[in-house]
């Protein structure tokens, strides 16, 4: 730009004026966006800082929707685990104690009704003594030779088995055994011989053993047949039920080829004495 010379004072004292505003140079432009930035910078956190806050406490009451349960771990059994170990232990004698009322009563009639019998089974209250103890009278006998010889043992859980049915005969002079250094007569054990119609000899069936549902379910998969445990019954092919009712076997259906087949292979899963 070229002017007069009576216009550059006019012009320089309008520059000078400029340059003071903007706090920058001409040599320096740069040095005026610097300082903005800055200037920018420190407003936004002057704002921030100055931002109102405020603290509140208080106390609020919930109501909690709870149920306390006492679970006992104390290595107790319960009524199924009771039920089982009785059913295999088969005592002779039940006496009930340290129990409540309900509890007592409810194991008092299921040992009377499928384990022992009601004689056998005592729930005596606080302070009543029971006798415990049972006399039990053990006698020697002899075997006479032709009984020992129709003997047919089985083996069944590691015993030996069969079957005997004989009549007791009082001492005689061939019964004589030595026993501490004096004689005793024994009484014998005689063959008992049954017949029935046609002089044939006859014995009853007796079953030995124990057959678990479980294991029987598998036995006739095996064989083809369709199963299905459920509620302690064994469905066969939809016709035929076996269950258990303490320690005897119920066998249910009707009268197919589906049910004497499987009574037969139910009859297999035990020895016959």
């Amino acid at each position: 730009i070229y002017l007069r010379e009576d216009q550059q004072e006019d012009v320089q004292a309008y520059t000078a004026e400029t340059i003071t505003f903007s706090g920058g140079t001409t040599q320096d432009p740069k040095a005026g966006d610097k300082k903005a930035a800055q200037d920018d910078k420190m407003d936004v956190d002057v704002t921030k800082a100055a931002a109102p806050t405020k603290s509140v406490k208080f106390n609020l009451r919930i109501h909690r929707a709870a149920h306390v349960a006492f679970v006992d771990f104390g290595g107790r059994s319960d009524v199924r685990s009771i039920h089982t170990i009785l059913g295999h232990l088969k005592p002779s004698k039940v006496i009930l104690v340290h129990g409540s009322e309900a509890c007592t009563e409810e194991l008092h009639k299921f040992c009377a009704d499928l384990v022992t019998d009601p004689d056998s089974t005592y729930s005596p209250a606080v302070g009543t003594s029971v006798m415990a103890s049972s006399d039990t009278n053990i006698y020697k006998v002899k075997l006479a030779s032709d009984l020992a010889k129709s003997l047919q043992f089985v083996s069944v859980g590691g015993y030996d088995v069969a079957y005997l049915d004989a009549l007791v005969e009082m001492a005689s002079e061939d019964s004589t055994v030595a026993q501490g250094g004096k004689t005793q007569q024994l009484p014998s054990l005689a063959l008992k011989k049954t017949t029935v119609a046609g002089g044939q000899s006859w014995k009853p069936f007796a079953y030995i053993g124990e057959v678990k549902l479980s294991d029987f379910k598998e036995v006739l998969k095996k064989e083809g047949f369709k199963t299905e445990l459920k509620a302690g019954m064994l469905m066969v092919n939809g016709t035929v039920v076996v269950r258990k009712v303490g320690t005897q076997v119920v066998f249910e259906g009707t009268m197919s080829d589906d049910y004497f087949a499987v009574k037969k292979m139910l009859l297999s899963q035990y020895h016959t004495l």
